[in-house]
């Protein structure tokens, strides 16, 4: 009994694929046009489940619409800027184990381990392992319009940037005040993905509660974040060595 290699079959047929230029859309007045995208994955590790879940729906849309005889776009892009893959590549560089055994345990070989302390080759690798992931799924994506962000992509850096113009000028960008986590080393804001313990703890606001004590002008400051539970509360513990 001959055993099923899908591999090879899935192989074989996505080879044809590429030698037809069966995805890649053109503009075409005869066919409605029809746009699927993907948001562009981060770009400091390997795909995981979550990624293919999302990704294989807008698979289903493509190949329903092209069904239909539409024109249908599918571009894929690599998210490589912010502080996350900087700030990865200096602990490589500075030879912190917690992040290359993070790498380690990923599956990243060892040879490719080596070249991280640059995180312009972060860029590189995972990009390139990241469309050879999708291909492999079969998606139906119009490789040649594939791109990285940040300012390595100067085409795209500009388009960022004339959106956020054209946005601040009419109003519809504004500058804030906001709590941010600070990293002290690099003496900037940092992302939650960023740090390599605590992501997920955020700034948190409490109701700031004011006690007069009896007989003096002391005031007693108490902290909450649910002040609707104020009205069940019996007593306040107080600290006698708090500075």
């Amino acid at each position: 009994m001959n055993v099923y290699d899908h591999r090879s079959i899935e192989e074989k047929w996505q080879r044809r694929w590429e030698e037809v230029r069966a995805f890649e859309a053109d503009p075409d007045p005869a066919r409605e046009p029809y746009f699927v995208n993907f948001p562009y994955p981060y770009m400091n590790g390997y795909l995981h489940l979550g990624h293919t879940f999302s990704l294989l729906q807008l698979e289903f849309a493509a190949r329903y619409h092209r069904l239909l005889g539409m024109n249908v776009l599918w571009p894929f892009a690599f998210h490589c800027t912010g502080t996350p893959i900087v700030a990865a590549a200096e602990r490589v560089a500075d030879g912190e184990e917690t992040q290359i055994s993070m790498l380690r345990d990923m599956g990243v070989p060892q040879e490719h381990i080596a070249k991280m302390g640059d995180p312009v080759y972060w860029t590189e690798y995972f990009p390139k392992v990241t469309k050879e992931f999708v291909s492999a799924l079969g998606a139906s994506i119009d490789w040649r319009r594939s791109f990285i962000t940040t300012q390595l992509n100067p085409y795209y850096d500009s388009f960022v940037r004339w959106q956020f113009n054209r946005l601040y000028e009419q109003g519809l960008v504004v500058k804030g005040v906001h709590p941010v986590i600070w990293c002290p080393k690099d003496n900037s804001p940092v992302g939650d993905h960023a740090r390599i313990e605590g992501e997920g703890e955020t700034p948190q606001e409490f109701t700031l509660l004011k006690f007069p004590v009896e007989g003096s002008d002391n005031i007693i400051v108490a902290a909450t974040l649910r002040p609707e539970t104020v009205y069940g509360q019996t007593n306040i513990w107080v600290d006698p060595d708090m500075e």
